[in-house]
């Protein structure tokens, strides 16, 4: 029979003393005997070491096996409370999953007063909430019936950055999207159905990777086998990426991209009072409304735009070479 002191890593204060511990005990057995005298610290929750900075001892290494004599003397720390895979992915997934149907349906103090509660005329505005929908919904499904995870827990820290990532990331995609004043893609619906086919296609094979990754882990914790590609067409990735999952999950969001023909990283947007906000939307769109037709094609703008510039420069040229003739009259007065 051996003997474990467990202290405080700060303090070196002695917090438990097991008398009579069996030899071939592991680590997971001397969290589990600690719990009993800190019902707040479970197991999850405990950190063991041999020295105030040494490594973290893993759950399955037996007492018996580590240096020391007749008692073992161990240093606690504390991680933090812990939440478990599954409630941690359905926290990250249920957040952009309802707050980008709250920019589509356009909920009051998003937009300005006027557009609450109003749908964009653009069919792919709808199109690019059902394709979101569709890609949480799609996670949300694999957490539950899909994914097996390798490991307990997740540090609760840990978890509330995660969520401010995917749950800050589907505010900013969904403002832009879901805006009164988004136009939809330069080339139409040729562009809209051939980033939707591709959408699909790797929503599909990010599906199929996480099926073929479920059945690696064998019987056993420790029992593991490596990936390998299958009948499966999307699998043949495995030839030549370890994690194709993410390889499809970044062809998602590309082609999300091109559907709806923006990149918020790349917009920047003068931050506005209500009422100003108010006055530069209807006076953008009732200048557009006056001045361009409704359907006008793109070549048309640029030789509009164009016009306006080349008669620009003709103003200021002339005003220069009206300035130069006034100089040399001065000139020849004197």
């Amino acid at each position: 029979m051996k003997q474990v002191e467990i202290l405080d890593t700060e303090t070196k204060e002695q917090l438990c003393f097991l008398d009579k511990v069996e030899p071939h005990s592991t680590i997971s057995d001397i969290k589990g005997l600690f719990h009993k005298s800190y019902p707040r610290r479970y197991p999850a929750r405990q950190a063991l070491t041999l020295h105030p900075q040494g490594n973290l001892l893993k759950d399955d290494e037996v007492l018996q096996n580590l240096p020391g004599g007749t008692t073992a003397k161990l240093y606690f720390r504390d991680l933090g409370p812990q939440l478990g895979w599954t409630m941690v992915f359905l926290s990250e997934y249920v957040g952009p999953l309802l707050i980008y149907l709250l920019f589509y349906f356009r909920v009051p103090y998003i937009y300005t007063p006027k557009y609450t509660f109003t749908s964009s005329p653009h069919p792919v505005v709808s199109l690019a909430c059902a394709c979101h929908s569709f890609h949480y919904i799609k996670r949300l499904v694999e957490t539950i019936f899909v994914h097996r995870f390798s490991h307990g827990t997740l540090p609760l820290r840990t978890m509330l950055r995660n969520c401010v990532y995917y749950w800050g990331f589907s505010a900013w995609l969904a403002y832009y999207i879901n805006h009164p004043l988004y136009t939809p893609p330069s080339y139409g619906e040729r562009q809209i159905k051939y980033a939707l086919f591709i959408f699909m296609l790797c929503e599909a094979g990010n599906f199929s990777i996480h099926y073929s990754l479920n059945s690696l882990l064998g019987e056993g914790p420790k029992c593991r086998r490596f990936p390998h590609p299958s009948k499966n067409p999307f699998t043949w990735l495995f030839f030549f990426v370890s994690c194709p999952n993410y390889t499809y999950e970044v062809g998602v969001w590309v082609s999300f991209s091109i559907m709806t023909q923006c990149v918020p990283v790349l917009q920047e947007e003068p931050v506005l009072d209500e009422d100003v906000e108010d006055e530069v939307d209807e006076s953008l769109c009732s200048h557009a409304h006056h001045v361009l037709p409704h359907k006008v094609p793109a070549e048309g703008i640029q030789t509009v735009i164009l016009s306006y510039n080349n008669r620009a420069e003709d103003q200021q040229a002339g005003m220069h070479k009206k300035k130069k003739k006034k100089h040399f009259n001065m000139g020849n007065n004197i």
